[in-house]
């Protein structure tokens, strides 16, 4: 059998551009300066292109992600905490051109970065770096039709691919193609019905305002509305809203996202609601913009919500000089979550801390009771679930013990043998796991386990041909036994079979009685009768 060569990986000096260096197409040119940057620990970008007269490309310029710099953004003066910057001016470059012959040939590199470099087990978090397969889309949407979710989906992919650097894509890019490519539909008939009951709102209320968004396969993804009512009130009671994500979730998992006020008397009244695909950055982003249209530009002063990472972002983001609060209702139910142990403990504690909480609006007045509450109930020096109430799952500790199989199950004879291996070997795959887990972190444990893994290997090997040894010779054996038994059965049954000679020295069996011959004397038909 004839072995086939494999070549062994671009170094990274075989990987360095050089001037005058060919290429065939563009994206040649564009992946071998891609796997270059890997290599070294940048991101790059497409920039400047020229064309001629026909349309045709003859030239191209790539660059790092660094180049430039970031312009000048009229909001900054409402953004209290800027992005952090990306773009430093580096000249890092590679420049490609056909100008004077049919393939792209390198006419200009610049190798020499201004910035920090990323080591190359980073440079998969590039944006360049990343890319979901074929095959990686299809795993994807199969796991999201089962209801698996997202965060363990992209764990079981992220270890089949041998490590997050070899699957190429981060969990963010999950989120992004499920949003793009969305494989749960409405239910049939679902989106003609909220398309009527809008158009029949509209000609009911000339006033009422509606907004649908789409993605890129034309399916609705979120929706807002408002009729004439909500939106007088929100200019008459808008200064401060109140966004909340919490109330209910239709069939299809849809968050109902409501904006709530208070008017004069102090009754709560809905200034718009809308049905939301996600609770993602984007789809709040688009919301906020939604809102705003139908309110006729008017933002509110405060906005109270809940403690959700994507809504603040794209708070800041679009409604930067609105002043952003949490709601006192969740921060009662996270302080009776972090302090269940002195609720529990103090009965009058939560009549204490609800009015602490509810009853005062000045801050010296607050603060007063606040200090008092503390000292009554000794929690001067309290700092939010003490050790005795931390569990040790959440602890940087959390994996220093093994944890065994169940090895509780008596009968274990009387259960089939393919239930028996399949416990054994759910068993065995937990405990490898948590195993290799920690061994893979240095090189030291990474040897040691590994050859005693191939030394278990050899041991497990020798011990199962012994027992398919044993295994064999028993079988011999029994067939032996069977053989020499049916052989006595045979031998009996001739001895006690009993023969007898006929008339005409025909032999013939006791039991059988034999059909006498006779001769007839009838003459024979021929063939033509």
């Amino acid at each position: 059998m004839k072995m086939i060569q494999r070549s062994p990986p671009l170094s990274t000096d075989e990987l360095v551009p050089k001037i005058g260096m060919e290429f065939q197409i563009e994206e040649e040119a564009y992946d071998f300066y891609l796997k270059y940057a890997k290599q070294v620990g940048f991101d790059i970008r497409r920039t400047r292109t020229h064309n001629d007269n026909s349309g045709r490309l003859i030239d191209r310029t790539f660059c790092c992600s660094a180049q430039g710099k970031r312009g000048k953004d009229k909001r900054d003066i409402y953004v209290k905490q800027s992005r952090a910057e990306t773009r430093f001016g580096c000249d890092a470059k590679l420049r490609i051109s056909c100008r004077n012959n049919d393939k792209f040939c390198v006419v200009n590199f610049i190798k020499e970065h201004n910035h920090y470099l990323s080591s190359p087990n980073k440079t998969h978090l590039y944006r360049c770096h990343r890319n979901i397969s074929s095959s990686a889309a299809i795993q994807i949407e199969m796991t999201s039709e089962v209801g698996i979710p997202p965060k363990a989906s992209h764990d079981l992919m992220m270890r089949q691919a041998g490590g997050r650097e070899n699957l190429g894509f981060i969990p963010e890019d999950y989120k992004n193609y499920l949003q793009s490519k969305r494989t749960r539909n409405m239910r049939v008939g679902g989106t003609g019905g909220v398309l009527e009951y809008l158009q029949k709102m509209q000609c009911d209320d000339p006033n009422f305002f509606n907004a649908i968004q789409v993605d890129e396969d034309d399916l609705i993804t979120n929706i807002f509305w408002s009729d004439a009512k909500m939106r007088a009130d929100y200019d008459n009671f808008g200064d401060v809203v109140c966004f909340d994500t919490t109330y209910r979730k239709n069939n299809e998992g849809r968050p109902i996202a409501l904006f709530v006020g208070v008017y004069h008397h102090k009754q709560s009244i809905i200034f718009g609601a809308a049905l939301l695909y996600d609770e993602t950055t984007l789809s709040f982003e688009w919301l906020f913009d939604t809102f705003t249209k139908a309110m006729s530009e008017k933002k509110p002063t405060t906005i109270l919500t809940d403690q959700d990472a994507a809504m603040a972002k794209a708070l800041a983001f679009r409604w930067p000089e609105t002043h952003h609060r949490l709601c006192i209702w969740h921060i009662y139910q996270n302080a009776a979550i972090h302090l269940s142990g002195v609720f529990s403990q103090f009965k009058e504690f939560a009549k204490d801390f609800a009015s602490c909480i509810y009853d005062f609006d000045e801050e010296e007045d607050f603060l007063s009771t606040w200090n008092l509450m503390l000292t009554k109930y000794a929690l001067e020096d309290n700092d939010w679930i003490p050790n005795e109430y931390i569990l040790k799952r959440w602890t940087r500790n959390a994996k220093d013990e093994y944890f065994e199989g169940n090895d509780t199950i008596v009968n274990k004879d009387s259960l089939d043998p393919k239930i028996l291996h399949n416990m054994r070997y759910r068993d065995l795959c937990g405990l490898s796991v948590q195993l290799v887990t920690k061994a893979a972190e240095r090189d030291d444990t990474h040897m040691v386990v590994k050859n005693a893994m191939l030394s278990l290997c050899k041991m497990v090997d020798e011990k199962l041909q012994v027992n398919e040894s044993i295994v064999h010779q028993s079988n011999l054996s029994q067939e032996a036994s069977q053989l020499v038994q049916s052989l006595d059965d045979t031998t009996r049954n001739l001895n006690e079979t009993e023969y007898q000679i006929g008339e005409g020295n025909d032999l013939t069996v006791k039991g059988i009685k034999p059909k006498k011959k006779t001769v007839s004397s009838k003459r024979l038909k021929r063939g033509i009768e």
